[in-house]
């Protein structure tokens, strides 16, 4: 469907501005508001592409760095590669974004015939720093920059793209790679190894829905290993080096959530470990070795894209509960209203009763849990098809688990993240104990007694009303039923008088005239 709309606006395109002269280079074409229909017959070298419907691929000027993506409109397209010059012809169409994504004046430059013409290395590159790339201070520059590839994962918008963040000494730098050079598996094995990125700066569009500047790779060339990653279990511990590759740390597991493992480590207290996905998450009690790229947030160490590494030593039973006043969490020791931070990481129980509805549980995966004025989360993502169906709305439950902080970091004008409430995370099915299941008389079902007796209320004025219609109908019949009958008896006793009267006039006249005869 897409590509048929894609066909039909450039068709349509063309025919407004078939008799133009062609642009003839991509510098002419880049950045030109030329109108819908504008035909161009020019040459690029291929950097990277996209293995969609259509195919796209993108086209850099060798000397000047401007780049320019075209849609593979051709029906039998050569067989290019990256690093391929190719000539391209076709015309400037109206973008299918406008449609479908109201994005006004958007452009697609539409290739209806695709010829290669050569092979050449890859555009020189300069070096950079992530404050450059950052800042975008040299948009659409060919550069390269070196670093240790910490994380890898698919754009969830589009799958022919991977994300990457490679760390360096000046910050964190984005990269863009496509599936086709660069597969998401592939990438996975590659984290903690020291690479070098090659590509064009590029700020990012609308599609992608972050705003920020990144470097897309140039094809296979766009990643090269300048060391392999070491084994994840062979690296320093954690905080005796810069924030560069993986640490570990060992300890006892606390607890584990979603793609998320608690650690209790002698060394470092507190640490959450965010597991690579593909790692199954650990047995609570277990004592562990855990390596992760290490990060310094609002309260402790975090583990990114973790591994684990299960020690022989014997499984501890889980740590008892401790029983906490909801209340009592927002107020510190001394008495003061605020968070008390020190049962950040701790094994609490607190009561509360259940806010949110089943169906709400089992598609947020957490229950909330009302005390008073307070509301504290408990996520049960990873417990969804243990929880018993007893867990429903306006009962009270007791609710164990690791007690976390959930900040608000999307105000970035906010010197601090702001604090959204604390997040209890239940061990097991059995941290989650239903104290006193709902009274009947919920409000909902208060409110449908009430709407039942108001029905039948009307229902019994509605029927009143009808039957008093109905006896008034039923009386005006009969009161006309007895004036007919009154009429017609009085009818019957006048007719009956005149024919006594007329009997006995004819009566008298014949007997006199008998007696005038005699």
């Amino acid at each position: 469907m897409k590509s048929l709309a894609v066909l039909f606006l450039s068709l349509y395109s063309a025919c407004l501005h078939a008799e133009q002269s062609p642009i003839r280079s991509i510098e002419a074409l880049y950045g030109n508001p030329a109108p819908i229909g504008t035909s161009f017959d020019l040459v690029g070298q291929i950097v990277f592409f996209c293995d969609e419907h259509p195919r796209r691929i993108t086209l850099v000027d060798r000397v000047i760095p401007h780049g320019i993506c075209f849609w593979d409109m051709t029906s039998n397209s050569p067989a290019y590669r990256n690093g391929d010059l190719i000539r391209v012809r076709g015309f400037i169409s109206q973008g299918i974004e406008s449609f479908l994504r109201q994005v006004p004046n958007a452009r697609t430059h539409s290739a209806t015939n695709l010829e290669v013409v050569g092979h050449a290395p890859m555009p020189q590159t300069r070096m950079t720093t992530a404050p450059e790339i950052n800042a975008c201070l040299d948009s659409n520059a060919f550069v390269h920059v070196d670093g240790v590839l910490v994380s890898a994962a698919r754009d969830s918008t589009n799958a022919e793209w991977n994300w990457l963040v490679l760390r360096t000494e000046s910050g964190p730098v984005r990269a863009a790679a496509t599936e086709h050079d660069y597969p998401l598996s592939q990438l996975m094995t590659l984290l903690d190894a020291e690479v070098r990125l090659s590509g064009i700066v590029h700020k990012t569009t609308t599609r992608m829905r972050i705003h920020r500047t990144h470097v897309i790779l140039f094809g296979e060339e766009g990643l090269v290993i300048r060391n392999p990653p070491p084994d994840p279990f062979a690296v320093p511990t954690l905080g005796n080096e810069p924030f560069t590759h993986r640490q570990q740390v060992s300890g006892r597991v606390l607890g584990t959530g979603r793609g998320l493992a608690f650690v209790q480590s002698d060394d470092h207290g507190f640490v959450v470990a965010h597991l690579q996905d593909g790692v199954q998450p650990p047995t609570v009690g277990d004592k562990v070795c855990v390596s992760g790229f290490p990060e310094y947030r609002q309260m402790g160490f975090r583990l990114f894209n973790a591994v684990l590494r299960v020690e022989p030593e014997a499984r501890q039973a889980p740590d008892d509960a401790t029983a906490t006043d909801p209340e009592r969490m927002f107020t510190t020791p001394s008495g003061q209203s605020l968070i008390d931070t020190s049962l950040y990481g701790k094994v609490l129980r607190i009561r509360g009763r259940v806010a949110n509805s089943t169906e709400g549980i089992r598609t947020d995966g957490r229950i909330l849990l009302e005390y008073g004025q307070r509301t504290i989360t408990g996520d049960v993502g990873h417990l969804l098809d243990t929880i018993k169906p007893d867990v429903a709305c306006g009962c009270t439950v007791d609710l164990s688990g690791v007690c976390l902080f959930d900040f608000d970091n999307a105000v970035e004008e906010a010197a601090f993240p702001q604090f959204k409430g604390f997040v209890i995370v239940p061990r097991t099915a059995a941290d989650i104990v239903v104290v006193q299941r709902p009274s009947w008389w919920t409000p909902g079902r208060l409110l449908c007694v009430i709407a039942v007796l108001a029905l039948g209320l009307i229902g019994i004025f509605i029927w009143n009303r009808m039957l008093k219609l109905l006896s008034e109908r039923r009386g005006r019949e009969l009161a006309e039923e007895q004036i007919t009958s009154a009429r017609a008896d009085l009818k019957v006793e006048e007719r009956t008088r005149l024919a006594v009267e007329l009997h006995d006039s004819l009566a008298q006249n014949l007997t006199g005239v008998s007696l005038e005869i005699d």
